[in-house]
């Protein structure tokens, strides 16, 4: 088994996919959505088969630059409360849904995936990624500050961040398990 981690931050209209080894960035992206694929316009949540596919086909790539024994860490989804970033915020019922069929088809092509709960995953200090996923702008502004959810490389930092809690959520996990069990 090695330290690979492969990192995917399931959106709506983007969805962020990293490859990563420990302290070293292998690959990413981030997959947009570039319109809706309901079958009837404005009678679904916009997400079809070809984002779907686009997302799925991206962690396959990411999983064949990683190392062999490579891991799988997708972040879930928690039921919104209506707050976000301590601010009321409505909830968004078809972005919640349109997640899901993502989260569900990475699932469903990898059911051994690592399901990680949000934590605030892409908005640590800026320094703390890779210069590949901060953007020109943001370095102008400087490093020492926490990323924002205004750039489209969000989603790859946030990828970037569920790869590297990966590992100790995964011996956690196993831990809680086997206490279970006696």
């Amino acid at each position: 088994m090695t330290g690979a981690w492969v990192g995917v931050d399931p959106g709506a209209t983007g969805t962020g996919v990293v490859a990563r080894f420990g302290p070293d960035l292998i690959w990413w992206t981030v997959v947009t959505r570039a319109s809706d694929e309901d079958v009837v316009p404005g009678r679904g949540v916009g997400v079809g088969a070809r984002y779907v596919g686009a997302v799925v086909d991206s962690v396959r790539q990411a999983l064949r630059m990683a190392p062999d024994g490579a891991r799988l860490a997708v972040e879930g989804v928690v039921a919104p409360g209506g707050w976000k970033h301590g601010k009321r915020d409505p909830i968004q019922p078809g972005t919640i849904a349109a997640l899901g069929i993502v989260l569900g088809g990475v699932l469903a092509t990898w059911p051994d995936a690592l399901v990680i709960p949000p934590n605030h995953h892409g908005e640590a200090l800026l320094v703390t990624y890779p210069p590949q996923l901060v953007t020109p702008a943001e370095r102008r502004l400087g490093l020492n500050r926490p990323a924002r959810h205004s750039a489209a490389l969000n989603h790859a930092r946030s990828a970037w961040d569920l790869a590297g809690v990966a590992p100790g959520f995964e011996r956690t996990a196993t831990s809680i398990r086997k206490a279970a069990r006696r």
